[in-house]
């Protein structure tokens, strides 16, 4: 799985995250992750971990990472992806 190394917003930014899972068959998709946050961002960047959004509160510097979920074999299996440094600018 391949996800952004870093990521640049401005307070008041609302973005998807977004990467590229590689399939069974081989196939590259590019699909939203799931993302948490690998350190405090109160204050600094709302999340919603599901839906893989974050939106840009105030200036700062944070550490997310992406994840995918899948089925297989009926199993649950979870992927991360290396951390991604967010950095937030004023307005």
């Amino acid at each position: 799985m391949e996800a952004p190394s870093e990521l640049a917003l401005t307070v008041g930014d609302t973005a998807a995250f977004t990467g590229f899972v590689r399939s069974q068959n081989g196939n590259v998709l590019e699909t939203s992750l799931n993302v948490r946050a690998l350190g405090p961002v109160a204050g600094l960047l709302d999340l919603n971990e599901v839906e893989g959004e974050m939106t840009a509160l105030s200036a700062g510097v944070v550490w997310v990472q992406g994840y995918y979920r899948f089925s297989f074999r009926n199993e649950e299996w979870t992927v991360y992806a290396r951390p991604t440094k967010v950095t937030i600018n004023a307005p």
